[in-house]
């Protein structure tokens, strides 16, 4: 499990498929064609949301606008499915994960750098 935000999968997202954060978040990115830039987004989102956080699937959505759980699931397995068909999408679902890994590490860093300044003020004291 890591320690990325929602927003930040959303805008990892966002910006390996062109569009701004906002765009899948609107009403228009719930209409749009099937392989439109917003409706691919949104699914990858979700699939990565629930694979890299402990929020709860109604968070998730949530998040970007939406209420049926039920197309969550199913917009979930069609990006498994996916993932196991196509090669270029699953690297750019990989390009993703690196970007949300990047976060996490760099979060990681932070925690580990305040916990030694803090041991280090305790000792001093």
């Amino acid at each position: 499990m890591s320690n990325v935000y929602l927003h930040e999968i959303v805008d990892l997202c966002a910006k390996e498929y062109g569009i701004t954060s906002e765009r899948m978040r609107t009403p228009t990115a719930r209409n749009a064609p099937r392989r439109s830039p917003e409706f691919e987004a949104r699914k990858v989102y979700l699939w990565l949301a629930k694979r890299h956080t402990d929020r709860s699937l109604k968070q998730i959505i949530a998040m970007v606008g939406l209420t049926s759980i039920d197309y969550a699931r199913q917009a979930m397995r069609e990006v498994e499915d996916r993932l196991r068909e196509d090669q270029a999408f699953a690297a750019r679902v990989e390009r993703i994960e690196q970007g949300i890994d990047q976060y996490h590490e760099a979060r990681l860093d932070r925690l580990t750098y305040v916990h030694r300044a803090q041991a280090s003020s305790f000792r001093a004291g």
